[in-house]
C-alpha cells in the first residue's frame, strides 16, 4: 500500500483515507501545550499552592484538546465519502449523490460553528443527502488535494455519461 508520502495519507487503488497531520498535532502543543507544564512549575515549589485539582482539569483539557484534534478521519472510497469528528460524529455521502464540492476559507458569512477554512460537499439536485462540511485545516495538504481531485473525478465522470443533447 503507497502512504502518499506522509503517514496521515493513507491510499491504494480504491480507498484514500486521512488522518490528523503531525503538523497541526505540533502546532497545538507549541500552541496551548505548554501551559499546564507551566502551572505546575509555577507552583510545584509554593507550599499550598500545588493544587492537584486545578492542575488535573488543566491536563485534562490538554487531553481533551489532543483527542479531538487526533479523532479527525476522512475518507473517500468506490462508494461515498466519510468525515468523523470527536463531536460532530460520523457523517457520510454517497458518491452517486454529490453535485460539487468547493472550498470555503474564512467567508464573511460564516457562523461561528463553521470551520474557517473547509470543503464543503453539496449533493445535487433533489438528493435526499446533507451537505457535508469538513474542516479542512487538520489535514495534511497532499492528501486534501488528493481527496479533492479523486471527487471532482467522481464528479466529472458521472457527468460525462449523461445523455448530451444537440444544441438547437
Amino acid at each position: 500500500m503507497n502512504n502518499g508520502g506522509s503517514p496521515d495519507v493513507k491510499l491504494d487503488a480504491t480507498t484514500l483515507q486521512l488522518r490528523t497531520s503531525k503538523g497541526s498535532l505540533i502546532s497545538f502543543f507549541l500552541v496551548v501545550g505548554w501551559i499546564p507544564f507551566l502551572f505546575v512549575g509555577l507552583h510545584i515549589n509554593r507550599p499550598g499552592a500545588f493544587d492537584l485539582t486545578f492542575h488535573g482539569i488543566t491536563f485534562g483539557a490538554l487531553l481533551l484538546g489532543f483527542l479531538w484534534l487526533r479523532a479527525f478521519k476522512l475518507e473517500i472510497d468506490s462508494q461515498e465519502v466519510r468525515y468523523f469528528s470527536l463531536f460532530g460524529g460520523k457523517e457520510s455521502i454517497p458518491l452517486t449523490e454529490i453535485g460539487k464540492i468547493k472550498w470555503k476559507v474564512f467567508e464573511r458569512n460564516d457562523s461561528p460553528t463553521q470551520p474557517p477554512i473547509r470543503l464543503e460537499i453539496t449533493p445535487k439536485r433533489g438528493s435526499t443527502a446533507q451537505k457535508l462540511i469538513i474542516n479542512a485545516k487538520p489535514f495534511p495538504r497532499d492528501g486534501l488535494a488528493e481527496f479533492v481531485r479523486r471527487v471532482e473525478a467522481c464528479v466529472a465522470s458521472r457527468r460525462s455519461t449523461l445523455p448530451q443533447f444537440p444544441h438547437s
